[in-house]
Parts: structure tokens; sequence; C-alpha cells
């Protein structure tokens, strides 16, 4: 475990430098309020085996409410851990908080549920997952291969519908409704032969939420794409349609490879490169997994 920071010169420096460039809570950001934020927290704890000191975005802005909320759901927290909802709705009468019980359509369900619908068969049509951390390129392998009228289901662009926004721009609200409506398409699938192969992008940071999409979708084919932490940081930096929430998909960039474990049935590609006209053609793959990728 790294030693614990918050007592020293250094954290201090880096405390105030992280206000100094993102004044405003993240937290309250992401549901739509503005407010000021007074707390830097580490987005991997360091008791999980985050860095005492990492880059700023590793860092993220609170303001105390936001701050508590955090704690309170987080492995610190022990023993008084909750999972209560923020409280708030917006003026259509939406939760603002996107894991409240109530944030899907109006009707009673919750994001876990929603991720992982246990009603999921295997689909009857071609099937490709492609798995992976944010800024791996899972997207753009995607549409290197697809061909005709080969279809892909990615979060992201159902949210960016759903929300009449750009990728990447739709807020947090629109979540469970855009699972609920992934999950539909996969249901289709699974009633409905298509000649066209449907490509899915899943995030599943875990060997065991990965084996739990192969078991029950039973896809013919699935990559884990995977290169390096600091080549998927890069390009999410670099990336400007993503925006003010670029360093929220850093942060999350940086919780993927901590929660990151293998499994035997992985095929892992840690690069590719896109032939026009030819579909992508992994440079390094592999149908066991290599060494955990580490540092930037």
């Amino acid at each position: 475990m790294a030693h614990w920071p918050y007592n020293t010169a250094a954290w201090q420096r880096l405390r105030r430098l992280k206000l100094s460039t993102q004044p405003l809570c993240e937290g309250c950001a992401e549901i739509g309020i503005t407010a000021v934020a007074n707390t830097v927290d580490h987005v991997t704890p360091i008791s999980e085996g985050g860095e005492a000191f990492p880059e700023l975005d590793g860092l993220a802005s609170y303001c105390p409410s936001c701050h508590s909320a955090k704690t309170a759901r987080g492995t610190e927290a022990g023993a008084v851990k909750t999972a209560k909802p923020r409280k708030g709705c917006d003026a259509d009468g939406r939760p603002l908080d996107a894991w409240h019980p109530w944030g899907a359509s109006g009707h009673k369900a919750n994001l876990p549920t929603l991720a992982r619908p246990a009603d999921l068969r295997p689909c009857l049509s071609p099937l490709t997952i492609l798995f992976g951390p944010p800024g791996a390129g899972k997207s753009t392998y995607a549409r290197g291969a697809m061909q005709g009228h080969d279809k892909l289901i990615d979060l992201d662009d159902i949210m960016a519908k759903l929300a009449r926004t750009p990728t990447h721009h739709a807020p947090d609200t629109f979540l469970p409704r855009a699972l609920a409506m992934r999950n539909a398409e996969l249901a289709r699938l699974a009633n409905v032969r298509v000649d066209h192969r449907t490509f899915l992008i899943i995030a599943a940071p875990t060997a065991h939420e990965r084996d739990w999409w192969r078991a029950h979708l039973k896809p013919d084919d699935h990559l884990l794409i995977m290169p390096e932490r600091g080549t998927c940081v890069a390009r999410l930096r670099k990336d400007e349609t993503r925006g003010e929430r670029k360093g929220e998909h850093i942060r999350a960039c940086y919780r993927w490879f901590a929660r990151f474990t293998e499994s035997i049935d992985d095929k892992i590609a840690q690069g590719f490169q896109v032939r026009t006209g030819a579909g992508p053609q992994n440079i390094v793959s592999s149908s066991k997994p290599g060494p955990r990728p580490g540092g930037d």
C-alpha cells in the first residue's frame, strides 16, 4: 500500500493544483448541478492500491456532500457502507442520481440489473463482443470491421441519441434508458435470425463479467482490446469530441485497469490497425492473457 499522503506538503500542493484546474464539483456536474469543490479525492482509493500522488486525472474534485456520498458508497465506509441514491430530480421528475431505483424510464429498476440482465439468451445471429477500457479503440475497431448491414450496439451512441447530444456528451441520467434499449435489441437478436453481424461493446474489466457475457450470449467471436493504460489515457486526452467529460472518461479508464482480472477464455488484442476495405487486423493478439498492463 502506498503511504498515507494527506499530512504532507506534497499532498497540499497537489490538492491546490487540482482545485485550481478543476474548481467545480465533479459529482454535482454529473447530475447537472454547479457547485464549488473544496475536497480532493483519489479516484482509486489508496487502500485499494491507488497511487498516493497520482496525476491530476487520478484525482477528483468534490463538494462536501458529494465527497461524503462517495465515501459512504466505497470500501472505506466499512460497516456503515450504504447504497442509498442521492436525493433530487430534474424538471421531468427523473432522479438526478443514475443509480436511483426509479431511474429507468419511470419504472422501478436498478442499474446492476439492467447492466447484466439475467434473462439474456444466446443470439441466433452472428455476434462479436468487444471488451476493453475507455480509449482502447473498441468503436474504431468495430467500424473498421463492419460491412454491409452490420450493426454496432454501443451505449455511448444510444445515450447520445436519447439525449440528442454528440457522442460522449449525454448526461448519466440517460444511462438506465440506454441500457434498457440495448437489452431490448439483444433480446430481439435472441428471437430473430439476421444475416448481418452485430458488434457489441462492453467494458467488463473483470474476468467474471466477461465470462458472464460470453456464457449468456454465446457469441461466435469475442475480443478483449487492451492497449497499455498509458496509451488509452493519451488517446482520451487528445480526443476533443469528449468535451467537458474528458476527465471523467480518463478516470473511468484508470478504474478499469485497477479492476482488471484475467480469464483463460480471453482473446487479447493489444493493438490493431484498420485497413481500408479489409477491416481490422490484429497486430498483437493472444488466446491467453499476458502480463497485466501496468502504468503509463
